[in-house]
């Protein structure tokens, strides 16, 4: 529990920025979720930090119990084993990809899809049908790398440098028939 004087330093700083609650009680229980949400970044902050610290042993990474997390590149729910390495979490599927060389490792932490992108983020970001984006590798007019086991599509931006304009087009030419 929060004390009532950090409820209180909570409450000014909130009405500082425009944001007020109609009793003392909301304001209570904004401040210990606060609390609770900060505790639980500082756990994954010391958990990263042992498998870091673990990876200075296996440098060549090792297998970590998946406890429902997700495959940053699938994006698919992690049950059973997952491996670590210098790129992070992956399922066990997209690190044979990486193994076989089908993606690059960099794919693993782009969180921000710089580099490239996947057929469900191409999905969900320009509002594409997978049947379109799957007709567009077939044709060439896009390269995509298969996760084999998964059947993600992945787009590496130096391959594919105008996707958006490719799939745009693609959209203009449906709309004209």
């Amino acid at each position: 529990m929060v004390s009532e004087e950090r409820v209180l330093e909570l409450k000014k700083i909130l009405n500082k920025q425009g944001v007020k609650y109609d009793d003392d009680a909301t304001y209570s229980e904004v401040a210990n979720g606060l609390v609770d949400f900060y505790g639980m970044l500082g756990e994954w902050e010391d958990e990263e930090r042992r498998l870091k610290q673990r990876l200075n042993e296996s440098p060549q990474g090792f297998a970590i119990s998946g406890e429902g997390r997700n495959c940053p590149l699938c994006r698919r729910g992690i049950e059973e084993d997952m491996w670590y390495d210098k790129w992070g979490q992956k399922c066990m599927t997209c690190q044979g990809a990486l193994d076989q060389k089908i993606v690059p490792g960099y794919c693993f932490d782009d969180y921000k899809n710089e580099k490239h992108i996947t057929d469900q983020t191409i999905k969900l970001k320009l509002n594409v049908r997978t049947a379109t984006i799957r007709k567009l590798v077939r044709q060439g007019k896009l390269k995509a790398r298969v996760v084999p086991g998964s059947g993600v599509l992945v787009f590496l931006k130096k391959e594919n440098p105008d996707l958006a304009e490719i799939i745009e087009a693609d959209r203009r030419a449906g709309k004209a028939q």
